[in-house]
């Protein structure tokens, strides 16, 4: 079970070193413009939500050569306030910057191909 406040994102390792220094930051990259049409920072409630994204539709949008990260985010309650979902998503968009000491690396996937070198 998630302890109340812990969230997951998920994103390329190669983002790591830019997260770990500045944080989370709400946007609308590439895969997102996809599926969304606002900035934010997108959050899953569980591992198991996670996962199963990772296993579908987001998986398929992940580049093949690189590896993966799932962050695991702790948001306290004032934070939580900045949260929304819209029915029927799995998903929570975050608006606000979620700062490093918020995030830790839950685990990193190794790419599914090798990059090449």
């Amino acid at each position: 079970m998630t302890k109340p406040g812990t969230y997951y994102h998920v994103t390329t390792a190669d983002n790591l070193e830019s997260i770990q220094a500045a944080g989370l930051e709400p946007r609308l990259g590439e895969r997102a413009q996809k599926w969304e049409d606002e900035k934010g920072v997108w959050l899953y409630e569980d591992l198991e939500t996670t996962e199963d994204a990772l296993t579908n539709w987001m998986g398929d949008d992940l580049p093949d050569d690189q590896d993966v990260a799932i962050l695991e985010i702790t948001l306290d309650e004032t934070q939580r306030e900045n949260l929304t979902q819209k029915e029927d998503e799995f998903d929570l968009r975050y608006d606000g910057v979620i700062p490093p000491s918020a995030i830790k690396v839950h685990s990193i996937d190794p790419a599914v191909v090798p990059p090449k070198p």
